[in-house]
């Protein structure tokens, strides 16, 4: 069988989507305990034996996978969970830790710095004592951080988290696997230009690192929705053969027409990712992109695209109002159970898991219903306070009926009326407004846009829903099935954001696993006719 290992595996969409294409996990990692709550809970066998994770002996039996750091702040969830108290301690990976990357332990869910795993798996390996499978990988996936990338956030070139993607890679040179699967945004793409107005080109440089260590990296922007995923959700790709593999694609098979432009692509990445190369406006033409009649798209290696695109109807219409709802799987519910099955054996009870409906104040709600209002009429403005400045959203709320109560306080305002008046209806707007520079209404019609870890930039595209989306909808918008259940805070807020990974930014953050079935089963599939000829 195909193995794999899922670094900065999150709560695990990479993971369930790569075995569900038949591919059996050796190890994963995070740093976060809150998403590897999540991860254990769903991906591996035993955890649900322990019911609770609140019951004050939760550091032996349910949580005997988070081994590092050794969290010795208590038994209490708030002294556990707050990883960031316990980060610096000790120099060497727990004993727990170490079973894991010799054997000793049956879990392969190691938990903490991948630094630290990424010394003691080359500590292990000089000495002989690492477990075999671990060097005779056919995968090492993984998405390290990204936030200082995306262009949804703040862009930092000297941010820390830039560089885990040496960790990622210096793991990739110890273990040797068949093949490297690299994930982030594509805001890895943009580069960065500093004081001086010089620019990094961030994806450049790990191509670069990649192939110092024996691979030839092939890059693609990838977009979900071109795989069955009901969402917009653009991703940089990078799958990387080992040389001897790469060799075989060049020499063996240049007169297969099917895998022309994945040699031209590997041949491409042997001259232009050296140690001396550097960025050129050119060097954009190397990353594939589906279009143009697939003339650049690197197959059997990449996937094909889905003839089928999904709507945000499609995935979350049929729970619209369904909360904690006991009954028959819809459609799109039981396409997602057949293509991703639980690893670990899960039944979906018809529970519909992680879909408390958000409570707003009136003033929310109104300005949620301005923006619903507006998209049935076919308009889509990007946010509330974006209202004030278009003249065609203004024409189109003066003809419609608008509750007013919120912003003077009267019982005699409870009912609809149309504004009287210009003024009145910008002063209604001004009060409702939110300082957020994003905040749209969902299109039922079409892909979700990119589903991000703060729930309130996207508004419910149903008139009866004037709320954000809940943990569930924003789960079926990335294609998780209804049986995968979410752990640990539902959100967070404040300082605790960075360090917390609560269920919505989990949701947010992870793989969309059909995408990663897709990924995995193309991969899958050319090993295997590599190795079969």
């Amino acid at each position: 069988c195909r193995t794999y290992a899922d670094l900065f595996c999150g709560c695990g969409g990479l993971s369930l989507g790569l075995e569900s294409a038949g591919l059996d996990r050796v190890l994963a990692n995070d740093v976060s305990p809150m998403a590897a709550e999540t991860f254990a809970y769903n991906l591996v066998a035993g955890a649900r034996e322990s019911e609770s994770p609140n019951q004050e002996n939760m550091g032996r039996g349910y949580f005997s996978w988070l081994v590092e750091p050794s969290f010795n702040g208590g038994p209490r969830m708030e002294a556990f969970r707050d990883w960031r108290k316990h980060s610096g301690q000790g120099k060497k990976i727990s004993s727990a830790g170490k079973d894991i990357l010799t054997g000793e332990s049956d879990s392969n869910l190691f938990v903490g710095s991948a630094g630290r795993l990424s010394k003691e798996i080359s500590l292990l390996r000089k000495s002989g004592k690492i477990r075999a499978d671990l060097l005779d990988l056919d995968i090492l996936a993984g998405g390290p951080p990204c936030q200082s990338f995306s262009t949804a956030g703040r862009r930092e070139k000297n941010n820390p988290r830039n560089q885990l993607f040496k960790v990622f890679v210096r793991i990739a040179k110890v273990l040797q696997p068949k093949v490297v699967l690299f994930e982030n945004v594509i805001g890895i793409t943009k580069a960065f230009v500093d004081s001086n107005g010089d620019e990094w080109h961030a994806w450049h440089q790990v191509c670069k690192s990649i192939k110092r260590i024996g691979y030839l990296p092939v890059p693609a922007i990838v977009d979900a929705a071109d795989f069955g995923v009901p969402q917009n959700r653009k991703r940089f790709i990078i799958i990387a053969l080992r040389r001897d593999l790469a060799e075989e694609v060049v020499m063996r098979f240049d007169v297969n027409p099917e895998w022309s432009v994945l040699k031209g692509a590997l041949v491409a990445a042997h001259s232009n990712y050296g140690p001396r190369a550097q960025w050129r406006p050119d060097d954009e033409c190397l990353i594939a992109r589906l279009g143009s009649g697939g003339l650049n798209w690197p197959a059997p290696l990449f996937p094909q695209p889905s003839k089928h695109t999904r709507t945000v109807a499609h995935a979350i219409g049929g729970i619209v109002n369904r909360q904690n709802w006991r009954g028959g799987a819809d459609s799109y519910s039981e396409m997602l159970e057949a293509e991703l099955p639980s690893p670990i054996g899960i039944r979906n009870t018809g529970m519909i898991l992680n879909h408390v409906f958000p409570e707003h104040d009136p003033t929310t709600l109104a300005r949620f219903r301005i923006l619903q209002e507006l998209a049935l009429q076919g308009i889509r403005p990007r946010s509330s306070r974006s209202i004030l400045q278009d003249e065609y959203c203004l024409r189109a709320l003066m003809k419609m009926r608008v509750r007013f109560s919120v912003m003077n306080g009267s019982d005699t305002e409870r009912r609809e009326r149309r504004p009287r008046s210009r003024t009145e209806l910008k002063k209604f707007l001004h009060h409702i407004a939110t300082s957020k520079h994003a905040q749209r209404c969902l299109d039922a019609s079409r892909p979700a846009p990119s589903q991000l870890s703060i729930p309130d930039d996207f508004v419910h595209y149903d008139p009866r829903a004037p709320r954000v989306l809940t943990i569930r909808e924003m789960a079926r918008i990335q294609s998780f099935p209804d049986w995968f259940e979410f752990r640990s805070k539902r959100t967070t807020g404040g300082s605790s954001r960075a360090y917390e990974v609560p269920q919505y930014t989990q949701v947010g953050n992870a793989v969309p696993p059909l995408l990663a079935k897709r990924l995995g089963e193309s991969i899958r599939s050319f090993l295997d006719q590599l190795e079969s000829r």
